[in-house]
């Protein structure tokens, strides 16, 4: 049974040390196919965590983040108000110098707004009692230089998601966190699996010996006390399933959450700027070498993040490939997991072909 090539696969990879948990969700159209979690939450001797992943443990989803929260945010903002994508950052940011005031949404969404890539803010802000508010973060932002025109370069950038939040929350006049639970994670009924901040009594995956589990691996974003526009969510597998269900429903105009239009707007390459993969806050599998292997259709799209988690959708064939993982555990140069998604994949969309 080609299933079963899945669970050879994941095993072969907990005895290689890839990881030490991990939880795979794999479905087509409604129906779940593979719905199983492996190993433990941390290390046997030198990390707390030997206890079981089972089907409710959390997992830090790091840039998975970006495609669960902020891009799902800006798009139920953009059905009732398309033009937001469009309105430059200077219109709501007054602050903002010359060189960034004509950055829009639709830039940052698309990881082209000229931004750099990353900055070790956490090291001025971690160990104060009190995390610095989003508008200082803003502004140092702000006063980075560019590393190129806006629209001119694709440079993929946690830097424009924290912006995001920030714009988000200035249009939206509420906490990020507040509109994602009222308006989507409780309708779709992963509210508490899908979540920023979890409580340390929840099970959760160990990403850094010596850290408390719910202490978000993202050091920029436990800086900043951990809800943030790049990273910190937590969630479960079938939380992530469930909510990128509805992202395939809205793309094959099936969703009571999603409008179609505008679900195929974010979830399609747009060529911004041209030879870009990047749709609006997804990756799409355009690329020569995308995550999910060669064998996802060109359609389809997706994310991955740093801790070892990634989310897939190939909207041709229905299929949803969730996998989550704790594999910075033994050290973050260890990047094996660059192959091992791939293959995962590959081996997935067999079992529907």
């Amino acid at each position: 049974m080609k299933l079963n090539a899945v669970h050879a696969l994941m095993k072969k990879a907990l005895q290689e040390e890839l990881f030490t948990g991990a939880h795979v969700v794999i479905s087509a159209g409604e129906e779940i196919l593979v719905d199983c979690a492996y190993g433990r939450l941390g290390l046997d001797d030198t990390c707390d965590g030997d206890e079981a992943v089972t089907h409710d443990t959390l997992f830090d989803l790091a840039s998975v983040t970006k495609v669960l929260a902020v891009t799902p945010a800006w798009l139920l903002s953009f059905q009732e108000k398309p033009e937001l994508l469009d309105i430059p950052i200077g219109d709501t940011l007054p602050e903002a110098p010359a060189d960034k005031a004509a950055i829009t949404p639709r830039l940052l969404l698309s990881h082209s707004s000229g931004l750099p890539h990353w900055r070790p803010y956490y090291l001025t802000y971690l160990g104060r009692p009190v995390p610095p508010r989003l508008g200082e973060v803003v502004s140092r932002i702000l006063d980075e230089p560019l590393v190129s025109t806006p629209g001119s370069r694709y440079l993929y950038s946690d830097l424009g998601f924290i912006l995001l939040h920030a714009l988000w929350e200035t249009n939206g006049k509420e906490p990020l966190v507040d509109f994602l639970r009222r308006r989507l994670y409780e309708p779709l009924s992963i509210v508490d699996a899908l979540t920023y901040s979890p409580p340390e009594k929840r099970r959760i995956v160990v990403t850094r010996c010596g850290d408390k589990p719910a202490l978000v691996n993202d050091l920029n974003s436990r800086s900043m006390g951990g809800v943030c526009g790049h990273a910190g969510l937590f969630g479960t597998g079938r939380a992530c399933r469930g909510l990128v269900l509805e992202f395939l429903r809205g793309y094959k105009g099936r969703s009571a959450v999603f409008d179609t239009a505008a679900c195929r707007l974010f979830l399609t390459r747009r060529h911004l700027p041209p030879g870009s993969s990047r749709a609006l806050g997804f990756d799409t599998a355009a690329q020569p070498e995308p995550s999910c292997g060669k064998a996802f259709s060109p359609e389809s799209f997706g994310h991955t993040g740093f801790t070892g988690t990634s989310v897939w959708v190939d909207p041709h064939n229905e299929l949803i490939v969730i996998l989550l993982t704790n594999r910075v555990i033994k050290g973050e140069s260890d990047l094996r997991i660059r192959a091992f998604r791939p293959a995962l994949h590959d081996v997935a969309a067999s079992c529907v072909q």
